[in-house]
């Protein structure tokens, strides 16, 4: 979520959490830079990863020339939601090695598409694709993607993971039965702690959509 220009991790989450909606704002695909400005639109996409939990820890330490420092803030949805929601695997398109013959394919699938302004069918495949190579791999992140953004309640959510400051956060999340996790937990943790906040919450009203949380928050 960019906030309108970028913003801090901790109020992009809150506004996500807030809104209940994850922002499509660019296009993020291989040819995203060649697309008309007036036609960019069509390929925005809102941006899922399907990595491990445990490996979250590592994400988010500062990474040497990332022109985006990940933060431990995150939302985590069952991968059913994110299918139903028209979630597509991307297809990470191998040019090592100058091996372009597949990035050549793809190349001239873009380009008849442009020529059509992107209508009809072919362009479709266009905005899950990225780019590998020794200067841009991003495989790791096993990423999926939705075209536009993806709207979802309380009850989607299988729990979210906020910063370890957020003391009063936690505590309203808790309120409305909303399990949260913290990436430098260890699996086993993960598990045993999303088991005891199910239970507690058990015999609570199911998630609300409606509350609120400030977004202004004092430290634990």
């Amino acid at each position: 979520w960019t906030g309108g220009g970028g913003d801090t991790a901790r109020r992009n989450f809150l506004a996500i959490y807030n809104d209940r909606t994850i922002l499509a704002p660019k296009a993020h695909c291989l040819h995203a830079n060649k697309v008309a400005s007036s036609l960019r639109k069509k390929f925005h996409v809102a941006c899922f990863s399907e990595m491990p939990l445990t490996a979250l820890r590592h994400v988010t330490q500062p990474i040497p020339g990332r022109q985006i420092q990940l933060e431990p803030y995150g939302f985590v949805f069952k991968r059913e939601f994110i299918i139903g929601n028209g979630g597509q695997e991307v297809t990470y398109v191998n040019s090592y090695e100058g091996n372009n013959d597949v990035r050549d394919g793809y190349d001239s699938i873009f380009e008849i598409a442009a020529q059509k302004n992107f209508m009809g069918r072919m362009w479709r495949t266009l905005p899950f694709l990225s780019a590998m190579h020794d200067r841009c791999d991003f495989s790791w992140e096993r990423e999926w993607r939705v075209l536009g953004e993806v709207k979802f309640n309380y009850s989607d959510l299988v729990c979210v993971i906020p910063e370890n400051e957020m003391g009063i956060f936690k505590f309203k999340l808790a309120q409305n039965g909303i399990a949260w996790i913290s990436p430098e937990w260890s699996f086993e943790k993960m598990v045993e702690s999303l088991t005891d906040q199910q239970r507690k919450t058990r015999r609570l009203k199911p998630p609300t959509d409606t509350p609120k949380i400030p977004r202004r928050l004092s430290k634990a």
